[in-house]
């Protein structure tokens, strides 16, 4: 966008009626230099598989979606986007049954020399880029015991 949608880098959406979980506006999160002085912005949501978004091209996904951003920014003026992308994944998150842990699967795969590192090995945390992060490390060392791992500090 050539100019930023609000203040906030996160936004929540807990009102059913609006169609959007979050908006997650990365640029105030990091300097705008880093896209060229542009604002850019996700539009989140976690949807069912056989949700009518994925049957849907970007154009009529966006006509659904801008009534709803202008509830949340009544300002919000759409001639300030330049582009829009989207991005779907019909298996963006693991839903795990109860007692998942007697079934969670392994590193360890039937064929030799393959491993298995994804976000069904994160539970028990929910999904997210540190333990992710946590998961492709130990994988890591799976590989080669002798990767040196690198620990951050606040």
């Amino acid at each position: 966008m050539k100019q930023k949608f609000s203040d906030m880098y996160w936004i929540n959406i807990s009102d059913g009626d609006i169609p959007i979980l979050a908006l997650i506006e990365h640029t105030n999160f990091v300097p705008k230099e880093w896209y060229q002085g542009k604002h850019l912005m996700y539009v989140a949501n976690y949807l069912p598989q056989d949700h009518k978004y994925f049957k849907m091209n970007k154009d009529e996904i966006f006509a659904e979606i801008l009534p709803h951003l202008k509830k949340v920014n009544p300002q919000f003026d759409p001639a300030v986007i330049e582009e829009i992308y989207l991005s779907q994944d019909l298996y963006a998150q693991p839903v795990v049954p109860l007692h998942y842990s007697a079934v969670k699967p392994t590193f360890e795969t039937p064929i030799q020399n393959v491993i298995l590192a994804n976000m069904a090995l994160t539970y028990p945390e929910d999904r997210g880029t540190n333990f992710a992060v946590d998961v492709g490390n130990k994988a890591a060392l799976l590989v080669d015991p002798a990767v040196q791992i690198p620990v951050f500090k606040e």
